[in-house]
């Protein structure tokens, strides 16, 4: 056994500390890593989704003013069944 202030040359830290430090800076690796990952999932899905919505847009605002088209194409300027009375001048208001 060691003295207890005996120190080996050229080592600051037993074997304990050193694993243990070596296992921080792996797990600092791990979770950088995890969170640049997605971090780049995220930006690229982001950016998919952005145009995947422009499209949408344009694909309904053409299904609208389709409608609105083919809508003043059907729609008569009477309605059937309802008569228009011309107005009597003599009556007034």
């Amino acid at each position: 056994d060691r003295p207890s202030g005996e120190v080996r040359a050229g080592a600051k830290w037993g074997a304990t500390e050193q694993r243990a430090a070596a296992m921080a800076w792996s797990n600092f690796l791990v979770t950088a890593a995890v969170i640049g990952g997605l971090f780049y999932m995220t930006k690229a899905d982001v950016r998919q989704g952005a145009s995947m919505f422009r499209r949408n847009v344009k694909t309904i605002r053409s299904w609208v003013e389709q409608g609105e088209a083919s809508l003043k194409k059907e729609v008569p300027k009477e309605l059937p069944g309802k008569t228009t009375k011309p107005k009597d001048p003599s009556k007034g208001i």
